[in-house]
């Protein structure tokens, strides 16, 4: 049988009277409750609670709860009762949310959606090889807004759905590997909720980088990998285009290197192109084990000092 509730605010001098009327469940005895509520200034205390069942009738004295909270069949100290959240204004009306009810403005809707999905892993991470993240080590959490769900779970095209643990809130942890994408690749995981009548999804998307290094070197050419990894500064970025300030000291050249799959580049200092000798090609390996080779140019000229050096593409 499905239980109606059905209740309305009677005000009596500075007395309200709330009124809540039930039908019985599982074939029950139907009854009805009221609650005496006094306003009392900077308080509102409810006097006493008083339960019409089939046999009898019983009252329950109940402390004092907030001003801008209406306690509709029980109190703040006991539970057992609806409390209504929220400071009611004109027009307001109570509005369930889905996992409370709430004062809201006359004829709002609430919506079951995701709040928050998140893994605790960079957006962009380095390039690597074989397995990223072994079972275990990927940690999902999920929030949503106008619950509770009845179901959530994690997609991956790499392994099963993962059901999340904790009324589909997580923390919940893979159950399998986890490989590196291809370079400039991504690794997309989604979280498909419901609520049992709608069914939001979310997603997260981690992208897979090699760096780019940038900064200064005794040497003009004839680099080895490590002294590549040294330059002085690296990023995730997946393309060419970049302007970078670097100082020079004597018998210090200005370097960039990028991997040689996305193209040569060209080169301007203070609004005049070139001053960067042809680029040299060696093959780099980064901390995570991948390994590509890299165009590596280097200025002509040693020992500039303060110098902004703007990249582009041909």
């Amino acid at each position: 049988m499905v239980k109606k509730l059905i209740w309305c605010i009677l005000a009596v001098g500075s007395v309200l009277i709330v009124p809540n009327l039930y039908s019985a469940i599982g074939g029950g005895p139907g009854g009805i409750s009221i609650n005496f509520i006094e306003n009392q200034g900077s308080t509102v205390t409810q006097r006493q609670y008083l339960n019409f069942t089939g046999t009898g009738v019983t009252a329950v004295d109940n402390s004092t709860m907030s001003r801008t909270d209406v306690i509709i069949n029980g109190s703040t100290g006991t539970g057992g009762g609806l409390v209504v959240t929220g400071t009611p204004q004109i027009n307001y009306e109570v509005v369930w949310n889905g996992s409370g009810a709430v004062w809201a403005a006359e004829g709002t809707s609430f919506s079951f959606g995701i709040n928050s999905f998140s893994d605790s892993q960079p957006g962009t991470i380095e390039e690597g090889v074989g397995v990223w993240k072994s079972t275990g080590n990927i940690s999902f959490t999920a929030s949503y807004n106008n619950g509770p769900a009845t179901g959530g779970y994690v997609s991956f095209g790499g392994w099963s759905n993962l059901t999340l643990t904790n009324t589909f809130q997580g923390p919940t942890v893979t159950v399998a590997n986890t490989n590196f994408p291809s370079v400039g690749g991504t690794v997309v995981f989604t979280l498909n909720a419901t609520n049992g009548t709608s069914s939001p999804t979310a997603t997260i998307t981690h992208t897979f980088n090699n760096d780019r290094y940038y900064g200064v070197s005794t040497l003009q050419s004839g680099w080895t990998s490590g002294q590549v990894l040294a330059f002085g500064t690296n990023d995730l970025v997946n393309s060419i285009p970049n302007t970078f300030t670097v100082n020079p000291g004597a018998g210090q050249y200005i370097v960039n290197a990028y991997p040689s799959r996305l193209g040569t580049s060209s080169y301007s200092v203070g609004g005049f192109s070139g001053g960067f000798n042809s680029p040299q090609t060696v093959s780099v390996t980064n901390a995570s084990g991948f390994t590509e080779n890299y165009y590596v140019y280097s200025s002509v000229n040693s020992n500039l000092g303060s110098t902004t050096v703007v990249v582009t593409t041909p």
